[in-house]
C-alpha cells in the first residue's frame, strides 16, 4: 500500500531425467514434487493410460491448478515457455471432468488464444524441465504480451472504447468474502452507465468481447478479475473491492507489469462478508478519471 520497489526472481528452469507424472506428483532424482492440489478431489491416474514423453516440459503449477485466475495469469504464460523446451504437459485440475473439459472457461480460452495446453494423468519423462514461474518478470510479460496480442487479433477493432465495465462475482461466496449487496452496486452501476458482465453465463468469447476496449473494469476481488488481463487496452484502470478480513492486491503485480493503473477499496464488514457503500465506491472510481 506504500509503494516501493522490489526484486523480482529469475525465471529458472530445471531438467531432470527419467521423470515421471503420477498421481498428481512429480517422481525424479530421488524427490517427489507435488504438482496436482487434490486435497479435495482424489487424481485420477488410476483412470488413464501412461503416455511415454521424450522431451517434455510441465505447464501446471499447484497454484495455476487451484485457481482460475492463476490459471489466466500463469499457467497460460507458462505453457508458452515450457513449449520451447518439449512438449507441454499438465494433469487437469481436480474440479475438472474429462468429459466436460472443453465446456469450462479455462478449455475456452486454450482455444481462444492457442495455449499449447495437453492433459495427461500418467506419463513418463525420458527429460522433463520444470519451471520457477510465478513472478511477474519481463520475461513472462512478454509472453502475457504474446497471448494479448493474439487475443486482440481475433477480436479486431473493439466495438466501443472508454466503456466502463463490472464484472459480477459469478458464484455464491460465503464467509469473509460474501459480497452482501453486489446485486444491488451492480443494477446501480448499470444505471449509470456500467456494462455488467457475469461470467457464470457467459463464454469466453462473450466475456473476450465485453471487455474489450474497456477503459475502466470493476469487481471484487478475485479469479474472475483475470479476465481482463487479456482485453484491456495500456492506460486503462483495474478497481478491486477487497473483503476487509481478505485483503489482497496479488492482481497489482500483473498490472504492473502490462502499463494498467491499479486501484483498490475496501468493503464494511457485514454480519457475514462485508458490503460496499456505493456513494463511497463512486468516488473511488471518479479517482481514474474515465
Amino acid at each position: 500500500m506504500q509503494g516501493g520497489a522490489f526484486d523480482r526472481l529469475a525465471v529458472t528452469g530445471y531438467e531432470y531425467k527419467d521423470a515421471i507424472l503420477y498421481q498428481g506428483s512429480i517422481i525424479a532424482a530421488g524427490a517427489e514434487k507435488r504438482i496436482l492440489p487434490y486435497e479435495n478431489n482424489a487424481p485420477r491416474s488410476k483412470e488413464h493410460p501412461v503416455e511415454t514423453i521424450d522431451e517434455g516440459a510441465l505447464a501446471g503449477s499447484y497454484l495455476g491448478l487451484m485457481y482460475f485466475g492463476h490459471w489466466l495469469k500463469d499457467d497460460a504464460p507458462l505453457s508458452l515457455l515450457a513449449e520451447e523446451y518439449g512438449t507441454p504437459f499438465s494433469p487437469s485440475p481436480p474440479a475438472w471432468h474429462a468429459a466436460q473439459f472443453r465446456e469450462t472457461h479455462i478449455g475456452g480460452y486454450i482455444d481462444f488464444l492457442d495455449v499449447p495446453w495437453r492433459q495427461a494423468e500418467n506419463v513418463r519423462c525420458k527429460k522433463l524441465v520444470l519451471f520457477d514461474d510465478e513472478d511477474f518478470t519481463t520475461h513472462k510479460g512478454a509472453r502475457l504480451e504474446r497471448l494479448r496480442a493474439r487475443a486482440m487479433e481475433k477480436l479486431g477493432a473493439p466495438v466501443e472504447t472508454g466503456r466502463r465495465v463490472f464484472i459480477k462475482r459469478g458464484i455464491a461466496d460465503k464467509g469473509v468474502r460474501r459480497f452482501g449487496n453486489e446485486a444491488d452496486i451492480a443494477a446501480r452501476l448499470e444505471a449509470d452507465g456500467f456494462s455488467i458482465v457475469d461470467p457464470s453465463k457467459m463464454n469466453v468469447i462473450e466475456i473476450a468481447t465485453a471487455l474489450h476496449g474497456a477503459a475502466l473494469v470493476v469487481a471484487a476481488e478475485g479469479s474472475h478479475q483475470v479476465h481482463s488481463i487479456f482485453t484491456l487496452p495500456k492506460g486503462a484502470g483495474l478497481l478491486a473491492i477487497s473483503a476487509p478480513d481478505r485483503f489482497c492486491t496479488v492482481n497489482k503485480r500483473w498490472t504492473d507489469l502490462l502499463g494498467l493503473r491499479y486501484g483498490f477499496m475496501v468493503g464494511d464488514p457485514a454480519e457475514e462478508g462485508f458490503t460496499v457503500d456505493y456513494e463511497r465506491l463512486r468516488r473511488t472510481i471518479d479517482l481514474f478519471g474515465v
